[in-house]
């Protein structure tokens, strides 16, 4: 079943894509059955040091709060206009925390400020950094 001639090419078993679709969709060749790829997980430089974005305002009926969430350095998350977290340096207005359990602490409801003096309070990880495995 797998032996056949393209017919652009004129090769047995050719390997273009496009004509082996063409044969896979003739049924001269069965279609393939390679699991997709899924590429690993990025993991952070150091996992002790976290970066925390600028706050965003929610609204409720309790009024508004401003609440800051943490990432990983060299993650794979961007949300809307904030930059990509892998640039190399720390975004302006963001701020960052250098510790070791800082994971467990957000995990466990605990807020955290930062440690450069920038003010601002992490009240959690994002949900990209947090699924990451580390």
């Amino acid at each position: 079943m797998d032996d056949y001639v393209c017919i652009s090419h004129n090769k047995r078993k050719c390997p273009d894509p496009v004509c082996r679709g063409r044969a896979v969709r003739q049924g001269y060749v069965a279609p393939s059955t390679r699991k997709k790829v899924v590429p690993p997980p990025v993991i952070a430089v150091e996992p002790e040091m976290l970066w925390v974005a600028a706050p965003v305002a929610s609204y409720s009926r309790d009024g508004e709060t401003r609440e800051s969430l943490a990432h990983y350095v060299g993650a794979p998350c961007g949300h809307g206009n904030v930059p990509k977290v892998a640039d190399p340096e720390l975004p302006e207005g963001w701020g960052r925390i250098v510790d070791p359990t800082a994971r467990k602490r957000l995990e466990n409801g605990e807020r955290l400020p930062t440690t450069d003096g920038a003010e601002l309070v992490a009240v959690g990880l994002c949900k990209t950094c947090a699924q990451l495995k580390l």
